[in-house]
């Protein structure tokens, strides 16, 4: 019987060396070899070249350069800021009667729809009824006073002015159950009164 070397290379590198036992071969074109091996013995060599691969040495690869890849910032929408108006304002809360004095005894001389801004240009402290500013209505429309109660401010308060009040005008004469008096002293006339807020 002849045993047989069979070395195993893979990668370069020696696996194993194994030997066949139980094989028989003949020389070429004589007789045929006839295998005389078990199955224990299949599974003896089997397990053996298992083993010799986990044992094998493995190469140890050089890693690879990763080329750097720019990061784009991600782009986010902030919100506009909000300023505060170079000079105060005010926005009516429902359409109000601008007037030619800090006091509902002052003639309206202008409206300062709902909605709708104006400059404030003065300020007066009322002792009976609060604050007034005096504005200038943006676009069109008459310079006076508007109760601080009509409006809604926005900007800086102390920056704006303190203005003296006009004189109180004096009442004329009264006039009974609804009816005007006219300044040529004819008879009286029904005339409506407005009825809107101060």
């Amino acid at each position: 019987m002849r045993k047989l070397i069979v070395k195993c290379v893979t990668s370069g590198l020696a696996l194993s060396t194994l030997s066949l036992a139980g094989c028989s071969f003949g020389a070429v074109g004589g007789p045929t070899a006839t295998p005389t091996v078990s199955s224990a013995e299949v599974m003896k060599t089997a397990e053996a070249m298992a083993q010799a691969t986990r044992d094998a040495a493995t190469p140890t690869l050089s890693p690879t350069p990763v080329t750097p890849t720019a990061t784009v910032p991600e782009v986010t929408n902030t919100p506009a800021a909000t300023s505060t108006p170079s000079s105060p304002t005010v926005r009516a809360n429902y359409n109000a009667y601008i007037r030619t004095g800090p006091d509902e005894a002052f003639d309206y001389v202008d409206f300062l729809l709902e909605g709708k801004t104006a400059q404030v240009l003065g300020r007066y402290e009322n002792a009976s009824n609060g604050t007034w500013w005096y504005i200038q209505p943006s676009g069109d429309g008459l310079s006076g006073w508007i109760w601080s109660g009509a409006v809604t401010f926005s900007g800086n308060q102390s920056s704006v002015p303190a203005r003296q009040s006009p004189p109180t005008p004096t009442p004329g004469p009264t006039a009974t159950s609804g009816q005007t008096a006219t300044a040529t002293g004819a008879a009286a006339t029904n005339t409506p009164t407005p009825s809107a807020a101060p």
